[in-house]
């Protein structure tokens, strides 16, 4: 979830209009592949958006994987040809829905779309599951300050916890 009416202001607001607390949601689980899983499902996966705001606004659409310029494993290779990531990366393969509709056509004719506080935004794939995140305003939601460090030590306190 990115701030549209930022990026289509200046080319220079575009790393903070999609660099904002709380404007990506990542989970509830991380998925692995495995005989179940594969890459041709992440391939063939067809993604669902929905939008429901408090002002009554409503969108939904779809995108395939297949509809993407590359494929997924030509990305992973670009993304580590010339990086490291030693603790590892989160592959986001960009912008799939970018709604143009005017959000507000009554009070802001041909302005486009953004996010407004209190829209319910729900990104799904079958296999997958749902992701569901309500915007609110970055200096309000609560500081992310649980990251990977945190997540091992949980991992290592429950698998000592266990033995």
């Amino acid at each position: 979830v990115n701030l549209r009416d930022w990026e289509g202001r200046s080319a220079l607001l575009l790393g903070r209009a999609k660099d904002v607390n709380g404007s990506c949601i990542l989970g509830p689980f991380i998925r692995l592949f495995d005989e179940t899983f594969s890459l041709d499902d992440v391939r063939s996966a067809v993604v669902t958006l929905t939008i429901h705001g408090e002002d009554g606004y409503k969108k939904e659409d779809f995108s395939s994987m297949k509809e993407i310029g590359r494929d997924i494993t030509d990305l992973v290779g670009q993304a580590f040809e010339a990086h490291q990531y030693p603790d590892g990366l989160f592959l986001m393969t960009g912008t799939m829905f970018a709604p143009v509709d005017d959000r507000d056509p009554v009070h802001a004719p041909k302005l486009g779309f953004t996010h407004h506080k209190g829209d319910q935004v729900i990104i799904s794939t079958p296999n997958l599951g749902k992701l569901y995140n309500v915007v609110n305003f970055s200096n309000i939601i609560p500081k992310w300050e649980f990251g990977l460090v945190q997540l091992f030590n949980q991992f290592n306190n429950t698998t000592n916890n266990n033995l």
